[in-house]
């Protein structure tokens, strides 16, 4: 039988598609600006901490170094 709903391997397959899902909603915001999306990340890693939401907080750093990754090699 054919297993057509792919069950991720490990935790990491779980956060790595959680952060691309996030780091995919931000680039959509492209059109502001680099510096504007940067900021919008930063602000919502602010938000989050301040609601407690450290796996939240967590994935969103990652985004983070993924997007300043990716915009190193621009």
């Amino acid at each position: 039988m054919i297993d057509l709903i792919r069950q991720p391997n490990s935790g990491q397959d779980i956060v790595a598609a959680r952060v691309r899902r996030m780091l995919t909603s931000y680039l959509f915001n492209c059109p502001r600006g680099p510096a504007s999306v940067r900021e919008m990340i930063c602000e919502d890693i602010q938000r989050f901490t301040e609601l407690g939401a450290r796996r939240y907080v967590a994935d969103l750093v990652e985004v983070l170094k993924q997007y300043d990754s990716a915009c190193s090699k621009c």
